[in-house]
């Protein structure tokens, strides 16, 4: 029992020393050494399933994803993301599902496939709304706002942006600055884009009095 205690603890103790150096290997991180960055992150992958965690090789293949995505290898980033997607539902974690559905989004609109990215951040919206994630909305309506803006639907792209700086309001971690913009933006967007229903104006306020 003792040795299997032991075990356990040099085990987690492997497992955090493996994270702590992930975390140090995404503070490097830069535009000009994408390259260093990913062979870094192949190292840590290669430890974490050699150690078993799935909750971090599904981490790392996220991370591993979006770095594909910036380098313009979206075949690499499609599979990178779509394993990652796949280990978070066995695990159910569905903030991590959300924001690799959101990720999956911005691949599609790299490749200017916009029903591809409607399709994957109206997943995202979905599972933030199911969980109450305010930050998860916020995000998705902003870049299912960007959808419209590309295909040139203006009015449609105000309002879902509109959404989404609603939703951003609703965090409680955001500077005094950042809120100051979001409340400009939103006046704008207000003066262009046309008055809520009755129905839409008591959802919103349901929602702030959450």
């Amino acid at each position: 029992m003792h040795n299997s205690l032991s075990i356990a603890r040099e085990l987690g103790d492997i497992e955090n020393m493996i994270t702590r150096q992930f975390h140090l290997d995404r503070g490097t991180e830069r535009e000009d050494n994408l390259g260093d960055v990913q062979y870094l992150y192949e190292e840590r992958l290669r430890e974490y399933r050699e150690l078993g965690s799935m909750p971090g090789e599904a981490n790392v293949l996220q991370v591993l994803g979006n770095l594909a995505i910036k380098r313009g290898q979206f075949s690499v980033a499609s599979t990178l993301l779509k394993q990652s997607l796949q280990l978070n539902e066995q695990m159910k974690n569905w903030p991590s599902v959300a924001n690799i559905y959101s990720l999956l989004g911005h691949l599609a609109l790299a490749q200017k496939d916009f029903l591809l990215a409607e399709e994957s951040w109206r997943t995202s919206l979905l599972i933030g709304q199911r969980i109450k994630n305010e930050a998860i909305q916020a995000f998705a309506y902003l870049n299912l706002g960007r959808v419209a803006y590309f295909q040139g639907k203006m009015m449609e792209g105000n309002r879902l942006r509109r959404e989404g700086l609603e939703h951003l309001l609703l965090r409680n971690d955001l500077p005094i600055t950042t809120l100051r913009e979001i409340i400009e933006e939103l006046e704008t967007l207000n003066a262009v884009t046309p008055p809520r229903g009755p129905r839409q104006l008591f959802q919103l306020l349901m929602r702030f009095l959450r």
